[in-house]
């Protein structure tokens, strides 16, 4: 039985997460979701007035509303979102397939160039890309 491969990216806010993803996608011919394409989803399907919790940045520019909230109001926002979301999720059944362990603690935020993901540990740099 084969199953579907699945990569989960997480990282802060503006910190090149759906770069990283759609590099990776391409590299290996899968398909990409970002959180982004979530939250266009959600807000296509809801208002402001059924789904309050959904919608914290309405009559924001996002990059707006993430530097113009203190830490304290962003862990709100998003608690309430992630207990808005929760019936939904819940309702789900996932399996976890697989964890791939890199053989060390990893240390950055990964970075890119000319198609190669750029991964710090503390004793090692990995490489992830196509074939040379």
């Amino acid at each position: 039985m084969s199953y579907p491969r699945v990569i989960l990216i997480g990282g802060a806010p503006m910190s090149g997460k759906t770069a990283v993803a759609q590099m990776l996608a391409a590299t290996h011919g899968y398909g990409c979701l970002s959180t982004d394409d979530r939250g266009e989803a959600i807000l296509a399907l809801t208002t402001k007035d059924s789904h309050p919790h959904l919608h914290p940045m309405d009559g924001y520019d996002f990059r707006e509303y993430y530097v113009t909230r203190s830490p304290d109001e962003l862990i709100a926002d998003a608690s309430l979102e992630h207990r808005a979301l929760w019936p939904a999720v819940q309702s789900r059944k996932y399996a976890h397939i697989a964890t791939n362990s890199m053989g060390e603690l990893l240390m950055a935020t990964p970075a890119l160039s000319e198609g190669v993901m750029y991964v710090r540990s503390a004793q090692s740099l990995f490489a992830v890309g196509p074939k040379q």
